[in-house]
């Protein structure tokens, strides 16, 4: 018996509209990550680290809130303390006077004046 060649297109079109799907979803996946606050803090993170004061202000205020990544205070006021060396004042975004105060005290703590 011959094959089929009305078969045989179709087989090609489901493996063309099957591999079709799968960039698609590919996509979908990659364009979900750009489109996280994983992808923003790390973005922020690779900026921060080079030097971008504002990417730093911003990783302050990632820490505090634990937007993409879990709240770490510490890293908070490490951040805040190489952002306000450029002239960004993390705290007047935050406007919860005892987050502040844990943020000071962890500030004056990393620069040795531990109160």
């Amino acid at each position: 018996m011959k094959n089929d060649p009305r078969k045989s297109r179709k087989k090609k079109r489901l493996a063309i509209i099957a591999s079709g799907v799968a960039v698609v979803m590919a996509l979908a996946g990659w364009y979900g990550y750009l489109h996280s606050p994983y992808y923003a803090h790390a973005e922020a993170l690779r900026k921060a680290r080079q030097g971008d004061a504002a990417a730093q202000y911003r990783l302050c205020l990632d820490y505090i809130g634990g937007v993409g990544r879990e709240a770490d205070m510490a890293e908070a006021a490490k951040w805040a303390l190489k952002a306000r060396a450029q002239g960004y004042n993390c705290e007047e975004k935050i406007g919860d006077d005892k987050i502040i105060a844990d943020l000071h005290r962890e500030m004056a703590k990393q620069q040795g004046n531990a109160k």
